[in-house]
């Protein structure tokens, strides 16, 4: 948290074009992503018990955390538009306060689909050592603060090449 107050992280959210309900405002949805993340819960689906813990629904500004049906309804009203809209503005923040050196280390990862393949691609996993149905996605971290500044999982072999913008 202090982080997030430290750097304006949370202004950011509150500006971001994320979903908001009546009930819960921008800022408590994504710590509340947040908060799931950092007790390193894998499977949240499976149970409920993990809403329970007043703990993390602190962290969030809530009691407790939404339950699991929740995080899926809303990760569907997630797009992509305001995720990069949000890395932007978050870039923005990091390069204001001197986070960012003018170097990046470029990483292009295979995340495998196991369900039906036929839109994907095949991409090389050196983890599997073959190629398979999978989506292509690329990280940019920040060589000095190790800060992980962009992302995206929409790469196509063709774009491969225009995937880095000033």
């Amino acid at each position: 948290m202090p982080f997030i107050e430290k750097f304006g992280i949370r202004e950011i959210i509150e500006k971001s074009d994320y979903p908001k309900t009546s009930q819960l405002s921008r800022l408590n949805s994504i710590l509340s992503f947040v908060a799931l993340k950092a007790s390193n819960i894998r499977r949240y689906s499976t149970d409920n018990l993990w809403c329970m813990d007043s703990g993390q629904g602190l962290f969030a500004g809530l009691n407790v955390l939404p339950k699991a049906a929740w995080f899926t309804s809303y990760s569907h009203r997630v797009t992509s538009d305001m995720n990069r809209n949000f890395l932007l503005e978050l870039n923005k923040k990091w390069k204001e306060k001197g986070l960012l050196s003018n170097g990046v280390n470029l990483d292009f990862t295979t995340i495998p689909y196991w369900g039906d393949s036929e839109h994907l691609e095949n991409n090389w996993s050196g983890k599997r050592g073959k190629a398979l149905a999978s989506m292509l996605a690329v990280l940019a971290q920040d060589p000095d603060s190790g800060i992980i500044d962009y992302g995206d999982v929409n790469i196509l072999h063709k774009d491969e090449g225009s995937v880095i913008k000033d």
